[in-house]
């Protein structure tokens, strides 16, 4: 039997793509190189032009509702959602956590707490989204949480997530391109006025990368040491106001082109306030060049062949620089550096999340698929139609208790309950007809569930 695997791709629409569209393009490419017959790739795809191309990707995509759509309804509702789905694997906090089959796998990749540790770097609408979201999945002990940053799961267990739920999974940095010679990245440098050594900056131009206190470290050190050159940047332009001075910009560029500046710059400096997991220091060691990181960066916190420095402090990273001219360049360093991430491929990236998926998850929260109860399955109405039924509005939601004491749960309500707007004193709801249908009930035992019909589904979405 033939699973079938789907995956948000929501990123590749946003203005910036960023670390997460590279995520889902190696996973994509993992999950293909591992050719098994016993699962097919779909994508669940925004309408509309992708910020990113999404063309090469190995799979069947499925468009739905646009971006701004999904960003409000994924969270309760699975938009899109091919029905055949076996595993629904959301790759941001936008969604969705649930849809498919009826004992379909829900899980969501979790990369960092950024809005927590460093809140200044997003908005406070920023914030407020992905703290929603988390206490959400906190709340659903459906949906297994990979985390792909070191340390992650332990700090979302303290939080309360059950371990049962929490898997670490590794990302990648090998990939098909090959870098340029030589010979095209000192022209693509040169037609920047750039000639000779230089120090490499890869990532969005934005506060929270640190850039004012590299671009500050680099002019100091190269005053001692000219090997240093230029400071180059690399990637596309973040939100906020950045100072770089003197620095280079190159802005976004290819990727056969990147994997030639890795690895023909003089040093690697990547030294953000805070990071997720940071992919440009192992893409650097990837290429075998030298590298200089923030000693807060996941991904190569534990890596002997790093140069670590103190990203608040601009004489630490000066001294960070002109230390990793010291360190030698010759092939059997760089093949060590090189195998310092070697084990950081796609394929098993690719083999982690199925590990994940197929491994025994212990669920300790009453809701299922779309959020609610599963009905009992003695139950005659236990395969009722879950897409018939929507949520009542925040407001109204939770348990109520009856006057004898009891908890009841939450009713499951027709769209014509909703608080829709309408002319002062008509009793129509805007979106829906002009007389209100009441709706259709079942009764299993002392559970009641109420079911919209058809045409107000139609008329909701």
């Amino acid at each position: 039997m033939t699973r079938t695997i789907t995956l948000s791709l929501d990123q590749f629409y946003r203005p910036q793509p960023g670390g997460i569209a590279t995520y889902v393009r190696g996973l994509v490419r993992g999950l293909a190189s591992l050719d098994d017959p016993s699962f097919r790739v779909l994508g669940v795809a925004p309408r509309g032009a992708a910020s990113e191309g999404v063309a090469d990707l190995e799979l069947t995509r499925v468009t739905t509702a646009p971006l701004r759509v999904l960003n409000r309804v994924w969270a309760r509702w699975p938009l899109g959602v091919p029905a055949e789905s076996d595993v629904v694997h959301a790759t941001s906090l936008t969604g969705p956590f649930a849809g498919g089959r009826s004992n379909a796998i829900h899980s969501v990749a979790l990369f960092d707490l950024l809005w927590r540790d460093e809140p200044a770097s997003s908005t406070r609408r920023g914030i407020a989204f992905h703290e929603r979201r988390l206490q959400l999945l906190k709340a659903r002990g459906d949906v297994r949480l990979f985390c792909a940053s070191p340390g992650l799961a332990a700090r979302l267990g303290a939080e309360g997530f059950a371990s049962e739920r929490l898997h670490d999974v590794r990302l990648g940095v090998d990939d098909v391109t090959h870098p340029e010679d030589e010979v095209a990245v000192a022209a693509a440098l040169d037609v920047r006025g750039v000639r000779g050594p230089y120090t490499l900056y890869v990532g969005t131009r934005e506060p929270r990368k640190n850039l004012e206190r590299l671009v500050a470290a680099h002019a100091r050190a190269r005053a001692e040491s000219d090997a240093l050159g230029p400071l180059v940047l690399v990637g596309p332009l973040g939100w906020g106001d950045v100072d770089v001075a003197d620095a280079v910009v190159l802005g976004k560029v290819s990727r056969s082109l990147l994997k030639g500046l890795y690895r023909d710059a003089s040093v690697v400096a990547y030294v953000p306030r805070a990071e997720g997991w940071g992919l440009p220091p192992v893409e650097a060691l990837a290429q075998g060049s030298r590298v200089v990181a923030s000693s807060n960066t996941p991904s190569v916190a534990a890596n002997t062949e790093v140069i670590l420095v103190d990203p608040l402090d601009v004489e630490d990273i000066a001294g960070g620089l002109l230390a990793a001219l010291s360190v030698p360049t010759d092939e059997g360093a760089r093949a060590r550096r090189r195998a310092s991430v070697a084990e950081l491929t796609w394929r098993n990236v690719a083999l982690d999340h199925l590990a994940g998926w197929r491994g025994r998850s212990h669920s300790t929260s009453p809701r299922c698929r779309y959020g609610w109860r599963e009905p009992d399955a003695t139950s005659s109405s236990s395969r009722r139609d879950y897409r018939a039924t929507v949520w009542r509005p925040r407001w109204s939601r939770g348990a109520r208790t009856t006057n004898a004491g009891a908890v009841r749960h939450p009713r499951r309500v027709s769209p014509t309950s909703f608080p829709m707007r309408g002319p002062p004193g008509s009793p129509t709801k805007r979106g829906c007809s002009g007389r209100v249908t009441p709706p259709t009930t079942s009764t299993s035992g002392t559970r009641r569930t109420t079911r919209c019909r058809a045409a107000d589904r139609r008329r909701l979405w």
